[in-house]
C-alpha cells in the first residue's frame, strides 16, 4: 500500500502484542475486549463513538472527530494460538457515493489517541506503528516508528526494495485509474490514424509493458522483499 504522495506526515496502522481473548475462527469477529478499551479512551478524549460492533473477522469503531467519520478496524493479525499479536487500521466511512471525507487534522487526533490509548493500557506492548498494512514480508523491511506521527528522516531510512515498491505501485496506480485508461485508448486511436502499420507495434509494445508492471514486475519483486525479509530475521 502506498501512502499519498510518498508523504509520511502520520503512519495509518499499528500492530502489537496484546492480552485478549481470541477467537478460534474467523467465523467470530476478534477484538471484542480491545475495541471497548479503544471506544473508552477515544471517549475521554472528546471524540463521539458512534458504533461498536463486529463485523465478519474484527470489530469496528466508529467515530467522529472535527467533520470526519473515521472507522477503527480493530482485531487479531492472525487466528492461532501461538500468535498474540493485533492491529488498528483506519478507515474511510464508505456511503452509497463513495466514502466521507476525512480531515487529516480529525485523522491525526484519532490516532495520538489510540496511541495513548494502547500506552496506557497494561495488556499491550511492542507497539509498531507503520505508513499502511501490508504484507508482513513487506512490514519486515519497513522501519517502524513508535507513534502515529514518525521521524522527520522517515522516508530516507527505507529500505531500496520498499522505496521501489512504492515506486510502482504509482505507476501502476497511474496505468488502471479511468483516466489513465481512457488516455491510452486515445493515443492508441491517434497512433492507428497517424501510423497504422507501426502504431500497432507501439500500441502492443505499450500494452505488454503495461502488463508487465501489473503483473510480472510485481511477482519478481515479492519474491526479492520475501528474500531479503528471511535473511534480516535470520540475522
Amino acid at each position: 500500500m502506498l501512502p499519498d504522495r510518498m508523504r509520511f506526515d502520520l503512519h495509518h496502522y499499528v500492530d502489537f502484542r496484546g492480552d485478549f481473548d481470541r477467537p478460534e475462527s474467523f467465523d467470530e469477529p476478534s477484538g471484542k475486549e480491545l475495541a471497548a478499551v479503544l471506544a473508552d479512551a477515544l471517549a475521554r478524549d472528546g471524540i463521539a463513538i458512534i458504533r461498536n460492533e463486529g463485523v465478519d473477522f474484527a470489530h469496528y469503531v466508529e467515530c467522529q472527530a472535527g467533520i470526519s467519520t473515521i472507522e477503527l478496524m480493530v482485531g487479531a493479525e492472525l487466528i492461532d494460538g501461538g500468535n498474540d499479536r493485533w492491529y488498528v487500521q483506519p478507515c474511510r466511512k464508505r456511503t452509497f457515493f463513495g466514502h466521507k471525507q476525512m480531515i487529516d487534522t480529525d485523522l491525526r487526533a484519532i490516532l495520538l489517541s489510540v496511541d495513548g490509548a494502547l500506552r496506557d493500557c497494561p495488556r499491550v506492548s511492542d507497539i509498531r506503528w507503520y505508513p499502511s498494512f501490508d504484507t508482513p514480508e513487506y512490514l519486515a523491511l519497513m522501519p517502524r516508528s513508535d507513534g502515529p506521527v514518525p521521524e522527520s528522516d522517515y522516508g530516507s531510512s527505507l529500505h531500496p526494495l520498499i522505496r521501489f515498491y512504492w515506486r510502482l505501485n504509482q505507476v501502476t496506480g497511474m496505468i488502471t485509474h479511468p483516466l489513465g485508461i481512457v488516455g491510452f485508448f486515445i493515443l492508441v486511436c491517434g497512433l492507428m490514424v497517424a501510423a497504422p502499420e507501426s502504431g500497432k507495434v507501439i500500441a502492443s509494445a505499450l500494452f505488454f509493458t503495461a502488463l508487465a508492471f501489473m503483473t510480472v514486475v510485481p511477482f519478481v519483486l515479492s519474491i526479492l522483499v520475501s528474500r531479503e525479509a528471511r535473511r534480516l530475521s535470520d540475522g
